[in-house]
């Protein structure tokens, strides 16, 4: 029999390989899937009620997931020029097995940092109102900043080494160093009238001048929260207040027991009018205008906890009470008498979370909150958040003046300066 030459069949034509059409679901699907069903979050507004989040920010995941693909496909083809076809381990072959391996490889790993990263900018973003960016300077110095005080030129930023002395300009420096030889500083305040600083520790209040010039034991005694004006100072250590006033050249110091520990003192410049926190309560130290009469406290409104800082502005008084958020009073609110009718304060809870400190500028607050950064809240016509700047790393002392922010930064071990 003769054998008949064996007829060679034609390969039929194919459609694309198998593994192409997987990559091109894979990376059609996965972006469509996270363009069509968007996520939504919940927040808290200002007044502490949860609301309902507008859909979240695009997280780019088909530019990452692209760029991740041509990555790989570029590693593909390098692959196949550096290699010779018998070194090629595994017969894996740079077409049917490393292009395709690549992509899809470096296409996930896109997708997953697209969806990291977009996690970590909900994480940051405040929960009630926007992200603030302001005009910023930042300075280390050689220990955090525990408390800040400045006048017109300078900035007094109170460390473990000492009183940092910073000069207030766009361009901040760091100048000469105050009482580096005290321990255990807590509290720092500027009088004017003879260009001193006052400066609280453990175990004493100090002056000394800005300038040059020794330090002088002003009172003993811990200073846990201090107030000062020209020729008043207000140390509280514990529920005792040192009231030491300077009068015609002669000094007297006067003993007021508050009804609790006094953990925040303030001077009301707007005013002239002394505030103190102390047993849920804000009170009200009246000054008398006669060396023969002792001050004394009146209290003005319910807390609810103790406040760590107190701020006042033209018609405004507020306390910050850490996680009880800020409280913010009209000086009306807190004319009248407890046992008279009195309004509600405003009591803005969902930002920051706890509050350290706070500042007046102008018609708005500014809030010290920790890893929240600095929180502004605009008072007119009510209170409302607007938004918080994450430039401070953990802000937890604030201080203004002409316009200018100067907030310490513990992550970062300094102090920065804003300007909104």
């Amino acid at each position: 029999m003769t054998n008949l030459p064996s007829a060679r069949i034609a390969p039929r034509p194919s459609s694309l390989p198998r593994w192409v059409v997987g990559a091109a679901a894979l990376l059609t699907a996965v972006p469509l899937s996270g363009a069509i069903a968007q996520s939504t979050g919940s927040r808290r507004n200002a007044l502490g009620a949860a609301e309902t989040m507008g859909p979240l920010p695009n997280d780019h995941r088909f530019r990452w997931m692209t760029a991740g693909a041509a990555i790989g496909s570029s590693m593909a083809v390098g692959y196949y020029y550096a290699s010779e076809r018998g070194e090629r381990a595994g017969k894996c072959g740079p077409w049917n097995c490393a292009l395709p391996y690549l992509s899809v490889s470096g296409a996930l790993t896109g997708l997953f940092m697209a969806r990291e990263f977009a996690a970590q900018r909900r994480a940051n973003a405040p929960r009630a109102g926007d992200a603030l960016a302001f005009t910023a300077a930042r300075l280390r110095l050689p220990a955090e900043a525990v408390a800040v005080a400045m006048n017109d030129s300078l900035v007094f930023a109170v460390t473990d080494s000492g009183v940092q002395v910073l000069s207030n300009n766009a361009r901040p420096v760091a100048l000469q160093r105050r009482g580096a030889g005290l321990s255990l500083m807590r509290r720092i305040a500027v009088s004017n009238r003879d260009a001193s600083l006052l400066i609280g520790t453990g175990n004493a209040l100090w002056q000394t001048p800005i300038a040059s010039g020794r330090l002088a034991r002003v009172l003993s005694g811990a200073v846990d929260a201090m107030a000062a004006s020209n020729d008043i100072v207000l140390v509280a250590e514990g529920a005792r207040m040192q009231i030491r006033r300077l009068q015609e050249g002669t000094t007297k110091v006067d003993t007021v027991v508050a009804p609790g520990r006094v953990s925040a003192a303030h001077y009301d410049e707007a005013a002239q009018r002394w505030w103190v926190s102390a047993d849920s309560g804000l009170y009200e130290v009246l000054m008398p205008a006669s060396d023969a009469e002792k001050p004394s406290l009146i209290m003005r409104t319910a807390v609810g906890g103790q406040a760590n800082a107190i701020a006042s502005g033209t018609n405004w008084i507020a306390a910050a009470s850490g996680t009880e958020g800020v409280i913010i009073w009209t000086r009306d609110m807190l004319a009248a008498q407890p046992s008279g009718v009195q309004q509600q304060p405003w009591r803005l809870k969902g930002e920051p979370r706890f509050a350290f400190d706070m500042a007046f500028m102008g018609n708005d607050l500014y809030v010290a909150g920790g890893v929240d950064g600095v929180t502004r809240i605009q008072l007119l016509p009510t209170p409302s958040i607007l938004g918080a700047s994450r430039q401070a790393g953990y802000a937890n002392t604030i201080v203004a003046r002409n316009g200018v922010l100067w907030v310490g930064d513990r992550n970062g071990m300094g102090m920065v300066r804003l300007v909104p």
